[in-house]
């Protein structure tokens, strides 16, 4: 299995159950929270616009992680 930091991940999807959000504090849980729902829009409407659309390419998902999670990254102080 992967070595999963939940930093990294604050919200799962459970097949056939639903959504596990957590933060630091009820406020942070929130807040990931409304995040989940609004990547959840984007992606039903992603699979509406384009049925046939592959998602991203991992180049690019490992551009935006690195650069917000990556060792030249800001600290975690300035990004919250």
């Amino acid at each position: 299995m992967w070595n999963k930091n939940y930093f990294y991940t604050p919200a799962v999807l459970v097949a056939g159950h639903g959504p596990f959000i957590w933060g630091e504090d009820p406020a942070e849980a929130v807040h990931n929270s409304v995040g989940l729902e609004e990547v959840a829009e984007m992606a039903l409407n992603t699979v509406i616009l384009n049925p046939s659309n592959d998602g991203l390419a991992k180049l690019l998902m490992d551009k935006h992680f690195f650069r917000k999670y990556g060792k030249d990254a800001p600290t975690m102080d300035r990004v919250r």
